[in-house]
């Protein structure tokens, strides 16, 4: 499923325990994809207090309590000193991060938790759910198996990267532009470890990688560090790509249409040759000028001549849409005969 799912399957969890039920969603998938974050974020717009519980650095007693001896009714007996980030009242997401990096002590400890709430006498109040993420077994993860019960104590949901989810947070966050329009581009596809293996010169690139990208970039750094800086986020492939695109292949955009159009055209023909044609660069541009909503049907024509017709063809019925305005073909169409010529074949114009 795609990470915008999750609010969903959170939803459900919550439904579930205001009628008592137990279900304790596990989100598997590779790192990086907003397994955790998603988590965080559906639990601040529920304003719910957030408990994240990193497995992976816990021993048995983090988790259920030191033990310590007290005398009571004469007797000597074990006590345990809970530990102080439990809850005791109200509603709230407790997410049991990585459990499957814990030792098998710690995820044993984790089975009356999800099974019965509780930890020695220490019950979870009523409000709270429970809630784990991971990553998937195999060569390129140092995690432990799960074993069949613990397993069983979950319901697992399969997260996979999903490219609409990630240019919608993108966007939301204000990210840098070059990255929006780059990942938009199609100039860099999600792959997992498991399909990288070993290639020469390829990193793992996930959300969260990008992330620290556009930290970078925010921050700001040395022209002449750029390409050292891209290399060691993004490894050397996917970094040269990136530089490029910024420097060489940046998308036209409708600044560049306004500021210089001779020479914006003359980039949206060498994206359009059909022996250098990049699909995705030509796509920044309709959806820029469709969103900027300023072109004239001069400058229209003029980008309509320049690039593909199928591509021309989205460009006018959008903005024909969107400004609710069904003569623009027509006119653009009687002011330029060439591009009446254009269109003869595959739509009908005005006459």
């Amino acid at each position: 499923m795609t990470p915008s799912k999750i609010f969903d399957v959170l939803d459900l969890a919550k439904r579930a325990r205001k009628l008592g039920e137990i279900f304790n969603p596990l989100f598997v998938g590779p790192p990086g994809v907003g397994k955790s974050h998603i988590v965080q974020a559906w639990a601040k717009k529920n304003n719910l207090p957030f408990i994240d519980l990193r497995i992976a650095y816990m021993e048995a007693p983090d988790l259920i309590g030191f033990p310590s001896i007290e005398v009571k009714n004469g007797r000597q007996i074990t006590v345990h000193n809970l530990p102080e980030f439990l809850p005791y009242e109200g509603e709230g997401v407790l997410l049991l991060e990585e459990p499957n990096r814990g030792t098998s002590s710690v995820m044993n400890c984790l089975m009356q938790l999800l099974t019965d709430r509780k930890l020695h006498k220490y019950e979870l109040p009523e409000g709270w759910i429970i809630v784990g993420c991971i990553n998937p077994e195999g060569e390129h993860y140092d995690v432990n198996t799960m074993d069949a019960a613990l397993r069983d104590r979950f319901e697992m949901f399969q997260v996979t990267y999903n490219k609409h989810t990630f240019l919608d947070y993108m966007k939301s966050a204000n990210w840098n532009k070059d990255i929006i329009n780059f990942v938009e581009a199609g100039l860099w596809t999600f792959k997992t470890p498991e399909e990288l293996g070993n290639l020469p010169g390829a990193k793992y690139i996930s959300p969260r990688t990008k992330s620290k990208l556009n930290a970078a970039l925010r921050a700001g750094f040395a022209q002449e560090d750029e390409l050292l800086i891209f290399e060691t986020v993004l490894g050397t492939n996917v970094a040269k790509d990136f530089y490029n695109f910024r420097h060489n292949e940046s998308p036209v955009m409708m600044t560049d249409l306004k500021k210089n159009l001779k020479q914006a055209l003359g980039r949206l023909k060498v994206f359009s040759d059909p022996n250098n044609y990049k699909n995705g660069m030509i796509s920044l541009t309709v959806k820029d000028i469709l969103e900027d909503n300023t072109i004239t049907d001069d400058m229209l024509a003029d980008v309509v001549r320049t690039i593909p017709v199928e591509q021309g063809t989205v460009l006018i019925r959008d903005l024909e849409h969107k400004r609710n305005d069904d003569n623009i073909l027509s006119r653009v169409c009687k002011q330029h005969k060439d591009v009446k010529d254009l269109f003869r074949s595959i739509m009908k114009y005005g006459k």
